[in-house]
C-alpha cells in the first residue's frame, strides 16, 4: 500500500494539492501504520458522543442539566462496546499528548503528529481519525466545564489556573460559528462509512476504493496535525485570541476540504458496493488457485510470528466463533506436546455482511497455545468463498495440513488427531491409511484408539485397575477388577434385559 499511497499522493489528490505532501514524508507516515490490524471496534456511540459534546460545549450552563441528558444513554452504550476499553485509554494518551504539545513546546506540531500516529499504529486510517478527534473533544469538554463553572465554583478556578488556562480564551462558540465543529464532526462521520461492511466487500483491486485507500494516509496525517493547531490557538492568551479568528476560520475550512475530498472518493465506492453485493463475489471466487489462495493466507500471518512459521509444516485450523471450547484445549494438548514439529494457524471464518462478536474472538485467541491467529475481518471473501467450495467448510471445523512446501495433504486432519495424535503427523491422508492397515485386527484395538489422556485423564488407571465393556444397544457396563483374563474365551456378557 505504500507504493500505491506514494504514487497517487506525491501529485495531488482529485485535483487539489491540500493532501500532497514531500515522498520522504509520505513514506514517513505510511511507516507508521500496521499492516496487521489488531484493535477494531465499532466507533459509531464514539462519534455520537463526540458530536454531543461539541454541541453542549456551547450550551450555557444556566440553562439546566437537561441539556446533557442525551450524554447519560450514549455513556451506556458505550461501555458496552467490544475493545472501547482500549479504545478510551487510546484517546486518554492522545489527549495528554495534545496537552504536552502545547503547553511545553518539547516537539514541533509535525513530530507530534507523528508520534499520535504510531500510537495509533494498529488501527484503521479512518478509525485513527475518529479517535484523533474523540481526544480533541475531550480538551474541548474539560475546556468547557472550567470555562462555565470558574466564576461559580471555587475548585474549577483553582483547577483552571494550574492547567494555565486561567488567562487563555476559549470561547467555543466562535469555534461553532466560522463551521469548525462541524466540519470535524463531518470529516469523523465520513472516515466511519468507510468502515462500514459494504465497503469491505469491494476487492482492493476496485479503482474506487483503491484510489480512496491512497489517499486515507495523508488525510489522517493532515486531520491530526490540523487538531494540534486548534488546541495550540486555543490556549493562546486572551490579548492574542482575536489575532487568530482568521487562522481558525482557515484550518476549519482545510477540514472540510478534505472531508469534501474523502466524501468524493465515498460516493464513488458506494457505487461500486451495490455492484459487489456478497452474492456476486461468490461467482468470482471459483477463479482463484489453490497457490493464490495460499499466498494471501501468507500475507495475513506474515506480521505475526511469520519467522516462526518459515519453513514449518502448518495446520490451518478453519472454524467460525462457535468452535468449541473442547476441541481447542484438545489442540492445545497435541501443540504442546509435538516437538516443534508443526504450527497452527486459526483462520476464523465470519459472515463478511454482518459485524461480528469481537470479544468472542479474542476469547478464544486467549485460550489457544499457539501464537497466530487471523482477525476476522482481514479474511477477504474470496478467501471465505475458496474454503467453503473447495475444501467444504460450512460449521465444523476443519484442520488443513500443508507441507512447509505449500503442497495440502489433507483437507481436514482432525479425525485424524483425534484418534492417532502427533502419531499421524504429517497428517497426510496416506499417512492415516499407512495407520490404519498397520492395527492387527485381532489384537490391535486399543483403548486409545477412542480415547486418549487429554481426552480422559482417568485413563492411564484404566490400564492398571480397571477395564470396561459395553454391549447391546442398551450401553450395560461391566467391569473387571485388576488385569483381564490372559484367556483366549472371551468373558460371557451378562444377560440382556
Amino acid at each position: 500500500m505504500a507504493a500505491t499511497a506514494a504514487s497517487s499522493l506525491s501529485y495531488g489528490i482529485g485535483g487539489t494539492q491540500i493532501l500532497w505532501v514531500p515522498q520522504g514524508l509520505l513514506e514517513q507516515i505510511v511507516s507508521t501504520h500496521s499492516s496487521y490490524q489488531t484493535h477494531h471496534v465499532d466507533l459509531q456511540h464514539l462519534v455520537n458522543l463526540i458530536s454531543c459534546i461539541f454541541q453542549n460545549a456551547t450550551v450555557s450552563s444556566s440553562k439546566g442539566v437537561e441539556q446533557y441528558a442525551p450524554l447519560t444513554d450514549m455513556i451506556n452504550k458505550l461501555e458496552t462496546v467490544d475493545g472501547m476499553r482500549q479504545a478510551l485509554e487510546n484517546i486518554r494518551n492522545l489527549s495528554c499528548e495534545i496537552s504536552c504539545c502545547v503547553s511545553t513546546m518539547a516537539s514541533s506540531v509535525d513530530e507530534t503528529t507523528m508520534q499520535m500516529l504510531r500510537r495509533l499504529k494498529d488501527y484503521s486510517w479512518n478509525a485513527k481519525v475518529v479517535l484523533a478527534m474523540a481526544a480533541f473533544a475531550c480538551s474541548v469538554g474539560e475546556s468547557s466545564m472550567l470555562v462555565k463553572h470558574r466564576n461559580t465554583d471555587p475548585i474549577a478556578m483553582y483547577v483552571e489556573t494550574l492547567k494555565g488556562h486561567r488567562y487563555t480564551t476559549t470561547d467555543f462558540t466562535v469555534l461553532e460559528h466560522i463551521g469548525l465543529f462541524k466540519a470535524m464532526i463531518d470529516v469523523a462521520n465520513t472516515n466511519l462509512a468507510f468502515l462500514a461492511p459494504s465497503i469491505s466487500r469491494i476487492p482492493k483491486e476496485v479503482h474506487s476504493i483503491k484510489d480512496a485507500i491512497a489517499c486515507f494516509p495523508t488525510a489522517a496525517y493532515k486531520i491530526l496535525r490540523i487538531v494540534l493547531q486548534i488546541t495550540s490557538i486555543l490556549s493562546k492568551k486572551k490579548d492574542h485570541f482575536e489575532s487568530t479568528i482568521q487562522e481558525l476560520n482557515v484550518l476549519a475550512n482545510e477540514v472540510s476540504h478534505i472531508n469534501n475530498i474523502l466524501q468524493e472518493k465515498l460516493t464513488l465506492c458506494l457505487r461500486d458496493a451495490e455492484k459487489y453485493t456478497y452474492e456476486d463475489i461468490t461467482i468470482r471466487i471459483t477463479k482463484i488457485s489453490i497457490s493464490e489462495f495460499i499466498d494471501k493466507i501468507m500475507q495475513y500471518v506474515r506480521t505475526q510470528g511469520f519467522e516462526n512459521l518459515r519453513n514449518k509444516h502448518l495446520l490451518f485450523l478453519i472454524s467460525d466463533l462457535d468452535i468449541s471450547i473442547d476441541e481447542i484445549k484438545a489442540l492445545n494438548w497435541l501443540y504442546q506436546r509435538n516437538d516443534q514439529m508443526y504450527e497452527i494457524v486459526w483462520l476464523p471464518i465470519i459472515d463478511l455482511s454482518m459485524s461480528y462478536d469481537v470479544k468472542r474472538f479474542w476469547e478464544l485467541k486467549q485460550l489457544m497455545k499457539w501464537s497466530v491467529a487471523v482477525e476476522p475481518t482481514r479474511v477477504e471473501a474470496d478467501v471465505v468463498e475458496f474454503v467453503k467450495k473447495e475444501w467444504h467448510f460450512i460449521r465444523q471445523a476443519i484442520a488443513v495440513s500443508m507441507t512447509s512446501a505449500g503442497e495440502v495433504v489433507c483437507q481436514n486432519a482432525l479425525p485424524m488427531l483425534w484418534t492417532w495424535g502427533n502419531t499421524a503427523f504429517p497428517f497426510s491422508d496416506k499417512t492415516e491409511e499407512i495407520l490404519w492397515n498397520s492395527i492387527d485386527e485381532r489384537h490391535g484395538w486399543k483403548l486409545e484408539l477412542v480415547l486418549d489422556d487429554f481426552i480422559v485423564p482417568e485413563l492411564r488407571s484404566w490400564r492398571i485397575e480397571q477395564h470396561s465393556f459395553a454391549y447391546s444397544a442398551e450401553v450395560t457396563f461391566h467391569g473387571f477388577k485388576n488385569s483381564p483374563r490372559k484367556s483366549n474365551t472371551p468373558p460371557t456378557p451378562p444377560a440382556l434385559p
